[in-house]
C-alpha cells in the first residue's frame, strides 16, 4: 500500500512538474515573439559571445528541452521530429565546410530550438486541453503584436521605404515583413479557434457543471479572438508585405472552401473570389489618375500596381536575387557556403562590402545555397513530410467535424507560412517558427499518439 501511495505521489509530483514546465515555455514563447526583438540591439557578453534577449530566451528552451527530455526519457520516434534532427545533425557536419562558423552554429541552435519545441509540442501540449493553452497564448501574442503595428501606423512611426511602400507597420521586428508573415500565421490560427469554439458547441451547451468561470472564461478568450483576429488582419494590411498577402489569401480560402460543406456556399466564396479578381486587375491596369490620392486604399493600389511594373526593385530585384543564388550554387552545389552565410556569399559574388550582401527572399533557394543539394534535400524531405502527416491527419477524420477543424486550421496556417517561403526567409523568422512548430506539434501529437493509443 505505501509503495502504492508513493508511486501515485510521484506521478502527481511529475504531472505538476510538466504543468509549470509547460506554463514557462508558454510564457517565454509569449515573450520572444512579442516583444523581444525590440531589444535586439542591446547585447550581453558571455564568453566572447554578444548574445541579445532574443538569443538568451533561445538557450533557455534548449535547456528547457533537454530537462523535458530528461525526465520523460521517451525515444524520440515521431517521423517529422526525426527529419528535424538529421537537418540538425547534418547541417552540424557541414560546418565545417562553412564560410563563418559561428554564424551557421546560431543558425543550427535556432533549427534546434524548432526541434526541442516541436517535440515539447508532441509530448507535452498533445491533448484538447494542450492545443486550446497554445491556441490561448496566442491571443496576448496577437494582441500585443497588432497594438504596436496599428499605433505605428497613426504615429507615423513605421519603417518608411520606397514612396510605392509608405509608412509600412513593422510592429515589434525590424521589418515589416516578419509582422506580415506573422499576422498571416497568427490570424488563420486565431480564425480556427473562433471557429471550433462556435462549431463545437462548447459555449452554448454549458458542459462544465458549477463551473461557470471556466465558461465564462472560455467565452471570453473567443471574445479576444475576434478582436485579435480584425488587429491582426488589419496589421497585415499595413505591412504592405505582398508575399504574405497572398499567403493569407492562399490559406484563407483553402480553409473555407474546406470548411464549406454546402455547394452552395462554395459557389458564393469562389463568386467573391472572382470578384476580388476582377477587382484587382481593374487597379492594376487603371491610370494614375483613377487613384483617389487621399484615400485610405490609394498606398495599397499603389504597392499593387507596382507589382506589376518590370522596374519594381521588390518584384524584379527577387528574380535578380534567385538568379545570382543559382548561380553561387553551382560554384558549392553539395555542401553549400553554410548556413546564415547567403548573404556573405552574395556580397563576394557581387564584389560588393558585406554589409551590402542580400538575402534570397526565398526559403528554398536559401537552403539550397547554404546547405547544397544535401540542405536542400532535407528541407524538402521535412515540408514534404509536414504536409503528408497533416493532411492524412484531415483525410482520416471525415466524421470527426470538431477535430477535422483543428486539422484544417493547422494545415491552411502552417501551409500558407510554406508558400510564402516562396517569396521570403520565413525559417529565419525565429519567434513565428516557434509558434509554427509548437503548434504543428501539439495537433500531430494529438491526432496521431491517439490513434497508436486505439490500436493498442
Amino acid at each position: 500500500m505505501q509503495a502504492l501511495n508513493d508511486e501515485n505521489n510521484m506521478t502527481h509530483a511529475k504531472i505538476k512538474l510538466r504543468h509549470y514546465l509547460t506554463t514557462i515555455l508558454l510564457g517565454l514563447v509569449i515573450l520572444r515573439v512579442a516583444l523581444l526583438d525590440i531589444w535586439q540591439t542591446r547585447t550581453l557578453s558571455i564568453f566572447s559571445l554578444n548574445l541579445n534577449p532574443a538569443s538568451l530566451v533561445g538557450i533557455l528552451i534548449v535547456i528547457a528541452g533537454l530537462f523535458s527530455f530528461f525526465i520523460s526519457r521517451k525515444p524520440i520516434k515521431e517521423r517529422l521530429a526525426i527529419i528535424l534532427l538529421i537537418f540538425v545533425f547534418v547541417n552540424s557536419i557541414l560546418l565545417f565546410f562553412s564560410w563563418d562558423t559561428l554564424t551557421s552554429f546560431e543558425d543550427i541552435i535556432r533549427i534546434l530550438t524548432y526541434t526541442i519545441l516541436y517535440w515539447i509540442g508532441y509530448e507535452y501540449f498533445s491533448s484538447m486541453h494542450g492545443i486550446r493553452r497554445i491556441w490561448h497564448a496566442f491571443v496576448p501574442i496577437g494582441i500585443i503584436i497588432a497594438l504596436l503595428g496599428i499605433s505605428q501606423y497613426f504615429l507615423g512611426a513605421g519603417n518608411f521605404e520606397t514612396l510605392a511602400f509608405p509608412n509600412r507597420i513593422q510592429g515589434p521586428f525590424p521589418h515589416p515583413n516578419i509582422l506580415g508573415f506573422t499576422a498571416t500565421f497568427l490570424t488563420l490560427a486565431l480564425a480556427g479557434l473562433v471557429v471550433f469554439y462556435k462549431k463545437s458547441g462548447i459555449l452554448k451547451s454549458h458542459p462544465f457543471q458549477n463551473h461557470e468561470y471556466e465558461l465564462f472564461k472560455m467565452k471570453t478568450t473567443v471574445f479576444l479572438a475576434v478582436i485579435t483576429v480584425v488587429g491582426l488582419f488589419t496589421s497585415l494590411i499595413l505591412t504592405y508585405t505582398r508575399g504574405a498577402w497572398l499567403s493569407f489569401f492562399i490559406g484563407a480560402v483553402a480553409f473555407f472552401l474546406l470548411l464549406a460543406r454546402k455547394t452552395f456556399t462554395k459557389i458564393v466564396i469562389i463568386s467573391i473570389l472572382i470578384a476580388i479578381g476582377v477587382a484587382s486587375f481593374s487597379v492594376v491596369f487603371s491610370g494614375d489618375s483613377l487613384i483617389n490620392q487621399a484615400s485610405v486604399f490609394a498606398p495599397i493600389q499603389r504597392v499593387i500596381k507596382t507589382s506589376f511594373i518590370p522596374e519594381d526593385d521588390t518584384v524584379s530585384g527577387r528574380f535578380d536575387l534567385w538568379g545570382w543564388g543559382l548561380e553561387i550554387w553551382q560554384q558549392y552545389p553539395l555542401t553549400g557556403v553554410g548556413l546564415g552565410n547567403y548573404h556573405r556569399a552574395m556580397a563576394f559574388h557581387l564584389r560588393r562590402p558585406l554589409e551590402e550582401g542580400l538575402n534570397p527572399h526565398n526559403d528554398y533557394i536559401r537552403f539550397l545555397v547554404e546547405g547544397g543539394i544535401v540542405g536542400f534535400l532535407l528541407f524538402v524531405a521535412l515540408v514534404s513530410v509536414w504536409f503528408e502527416r497533416i493532411i492524412r491527419a484531415y483525410k482520416n477524420l471525415q466524421t470527426n467535424e470538431h477535430a477535422k477543424i483543428i486539422a484544417l486550421t493547422l494545415l491552411c496556417a502552417g501551409g500558407a507560412l510554406f508558400v510564402g517561403a516562396l517569396f521570403d526567409n520565413i525559417f529565419r523568422f525565429t519567434g513565428l517558427m516557434w509558434c509554427f512548430w509548437l503548434f504543428s506539434g501539439a495537433i500531430l501529437g494529438y491526432f496521431y499518439k491517439k490513434k497508436t493509443a486505439q490500436r493498442m
